[in-house]
């Protein structure tokens, strides 16, 4: 690769050869650019979408905005050879002249059988081409692919280096967050003196005080009296892919094997021959390397040449409130090189993150049952081996869904997520990353259930610290997890991350764990939801990649619920407030999805009224009256008074979580009954006229159809005593009411029920 071709072009191109009359194609002078050159450049360059450079595809530089490519797909590529002009390429992806990339083109000769198989008619002339340039492509190196070769990671060139100057520092901002037992720091300070710092840079020279008594965070290779004035160099660099990510992985996960680990980022800090403070005839080379890969850090020190020295050093970590600390204990500088606590002598590694010591994730990877690789996928229906309570409904089977979320009648391939706080869900859904996941090309969705073992003991002791008092006993677990799945687009934007049910004596919780989330692209939600959002918790962190960081647990990256009984934040009432808030300003005609048998008629239309009632089919005046015996308007009241203000919210019911509950609360009244409709109307921060009472009142009520019957309900909470008439009755054509209250007091809180008759 490397050969530089003229090429034509219909539109655009740096003219080396002008036109000598009109019509004449410009030729431009282009280098050709290796394959994997050309896709290590397009990683480094955010695009709306990836693009993947194949054996089928050949690229010419576009960097300097001239070339062939016009940005309509299906134009040549026409190269001279000698004095021939061939085709050589057609535009592929009509992404040109980003002055940072290549151009793209499919490239003609793979396509040669095809073209002489299909293309009839004409005579096709075909040209072998041949380079005489030197191939570097298979040497060519992206930027991260750098290899560690012996004891130290590579630094110098592409390093940022510190200030040459006694007791320097240099402040760096991380390119992710590093948790350092427990707190999650974004910076950091490169100390010249040896240390890294996390609140601020540190020129202590000399340690003054035992790492265990330093009382700060910090990181300190080898904290001594250093001095960069005369000779040496301090540099760091972060890198956030490529090789070295590959060998910090595989260095952690040997000294760390049961972790699964896999580095997203590491940072780099080396002072190369740096002499001590008056002794320029000192040298010494040492590295501290930061690995982080979402809520697990670790930290690696490599000692090369070390000289003697009668200065006193410190060579470990500390923490703030001496919660955490570890000296090196080697008392001789010059020892620091022969020795290791992983058996590689010169290193010593440390994991400093401050987590549980099996790690955040559950098991996962080569016994688990893996997803389909499809965009719009899920696993087949799942046989749960124990029943599932999720919220009062018992589940003997789920899906696991590629998009990030676990269902339990069906599968469901959403894409975009649903606000659960201001959706009427249709389903019960566990969603730990729900966002346009495509695992078509990398990544892997897995899952397994585990009945026995450590994994119970170990979800037991998770559930007990997390929900004291409940002496809980895990009998089931279920682990599904996203391991390195990309975004729609994004192949090389991964994230990792789990969702773990647990049950046992009938108590259900979920844990979702968060390694590496990279930035989305997408909408994104994390939570779950259950239909008709009777119960809905949605994870409050506005950038996802911030998840790992996160807890509701005090363990950064998992937060954990409790999810086998309904809330009980509403009460007497069904929940409301994530229903439809209607304009009152002139009331509010509704129409019933399903007619609702009242006495003989089956009614549609419903107008709400501000004053605490409504109507069936006809309007009712506003102002407080009492009920005509013999009226023409079917009218239900909760409480029918003056209201000066309110909000009023409506909401219908099918699923069956709501359906039970109701059904169950009319049993007590009138048993062999089941609910099939709810329809409900809440009038919530209720303020009424000419009272001086500020408290805010709440009533509902509730229309229920099923088994040829129909009730109502009336929900009352903090209803004051009133001066105005309140009226809690049905007016009827014929004359039926039923008024049970006509002057407020404390006693009318609580649920009132009347059974309005057999279907017709």
């Amino acid at each position: 690769m490397g050969k530089k071709v003229d090429l034509s072009d219909f539109e655009r191109g740096m003219v080396v050869d002008t036109p000598s009359s009109y019509g004449t194609l410009p030729v431009v002078m282009v280098k050709v650019v290796g394959n994997k050159e050309c896709d290590c450049r397009y990683q480094d360059i955010q695009l709306y979408w990836d693009i993947t450079i194949t054996q089928t595809t050949m690229c010419t530089s576009g960097e300097t905005g001239y070339g062939a490519c016009s940005g309509q797909l299906g134009d040549p590529l026409q190269c001279m050879q000698g004095s021939v002009w061939i085709l050589a390429g057609v535009t592929n992806f009509g992404f040109c002249g980003t002055g940072v990339a290549p151009d793209v083109y499919s490239k003609v000769s793979e396509f040669q059988s095809w073209i002489l198989n299909n293309v009839n008619g004409s005579d096709i002339g075909l040209e072998t081409f041949k380079s005489d340039g030197e191939d570097k492509d298979n040497s060519f190196l992206c930027n991260g692919e750098d290899t560690v070769s012996g004891l130290f990671y590579p630094f110098g060139n592409g390093d940022t280096e510190n200030p040459s100057q006694d007791h320097g520092h240099s402040p760096v901002v991380f390119q992710k967050p590093f948790v350092y037992f427990g707190r999650v720091y974004e910076q950091t300070y490169v100390n010249n003196n040896g240390c890294l710092t996390f609140a601020g840079p540190f020129s202590e020279p000399i340690p003054n005080v035992i790492l265990s008594k330093l009382n700060r965070d910090i990181i300190a290779p080898f904290w001594t009296n250093m001095d960069n004035t005369v000779n040496g160099s301090i540099s760091y660099r972060q890198l956030t892919k490529g090789g070295l990510l590959v060998a910090a992985s595989n260095d952690i996960n040997q000294y760390f094997p049961h972790l699964n680990f896999t580095a997203y980022w590491i940072f780099i800090a080396t002072w190369d021959k740096v002499p001590y403070f008056n002794d320029s005839q000192s040298s010494s080379s040492f590295q501290v390397i930061l690995v982080s890969g979402g809520s697990l850090s670790f930290v690696m020190i490599n000692y090369g040449n070390i000289s003697s020295t009668d200065q006193w050093f410190q060579a470990g970590y500390g923490t703030m409130n001496l919660t955490n600390y570890f000296s090196v204990p080697i008392p001789t500088a010059n020892k620091l090189s022969n020795s290791s606590n992983v058996n590689l002598s010169g290193r010593w590694a440390f994991r400093v993150d401050g987590g549980p010591e099996e790690g955040l994730f559950y098991p996962h990877g080569d016994e688990d049952i893996k997803n389909p690789a499809e965009d719009f996928g899920s696993s087949p229906l799942i046989h749960l081996a124990q029943p599932f309570n999720y919220f009062g409904l018992i589940y003997n089977r789920l899906y696991v869904n590629n998009k990030g979320y676990l269902t339990f009648k069906e599968p469901f391939y959403q894409y975009y997520p649903n606000l659960f706080t201001a959706y009427y869900s249709t389903r019960d859904i566990i969603a730990p990353l729900w966002t346009d996941i495509d695992i078509t090309r990398n990544g892997a969705i897995s899952y397994r259930q585990v009945t026995d073992g450590h994994v119970l003991n170990r979800a037991s002791r998770d559930v007990n610290q997390y929900f004291p008092n409940l002496n809980f006993s895990a009998s089931w677990v279920f682990i599904a997890t996203w391991d390195k799945v990309p975004y729609y687009g994004y192949r090389r934007s991964v994230s990792t991350f789990q969702i773990v049910l647990v049950s046992g004596k009938n108590m259900s919780f979920i844990l979702m764990h968060y390694g590496s989330i990279s930035q989305a692209p997408y909408q994104v939600q994390s939570g779950y939801d259950t239909t008709d959002s009777t119960d809905f918790f949605l994870i409050p962190v506005s950038d996802p990649k911030l998840l790992p960081y996160t807890s509701n647990v005090n363990m950064l990256g998992r937060w954990a619920f409790r999810i086998d009984n309904t809330s009980a934040n509403n009460g007497l009432f069904c929940p409301f407030r994530n229903g439809y808030k209607v304009n009152m300003y002139y009331g509010y005609w509704i129409s019933l999805p399903t007619p609702f048998p009242y006495y003989g008629l089956r009614h549609r239309l419903v107008k709400i009224h501000k004053n605490g009632f409504f109507t069936f089919n006809f309007q009712q005046e506003e102002s407080t009256q009492a009920i005509p015996a013999y009226g023409f308007t079917d009218t239900v009241a909760p409480l029918w008074t003056e209201i000066d203000e309110s909000d009023v919210y409506i909401k219908h019911f099918t699923g069956d979580r709501i359906l039970q509950l109701v059904t169950k609360n009319i049993n007590q009244y009138f048993p062999a009954f089941t609910a099939d409709v709810v329809y409900s109307c809440t009038w919530d921060n209720v303020r009424f006229s000419n009272t001086s009472i500020s408290q805010s009142s709440t009533f509902q009520v509730l229309l229920i159809t099923g088994s040829g019957l129909s009730f109502i309900i009336f929900n009352y909470a903090n209803i004051p005593q009133i001066k105005h008439i309140a009226l809690s009755a049905l007016d009827l054509r014929l004359g039926r009411r039923f008024i049970f209250q006509q002057e407020t007091d404390p006693n009318i809180n609580g649920v009132a029920s009347q059974q309005l008759g057999e279907c017709p």
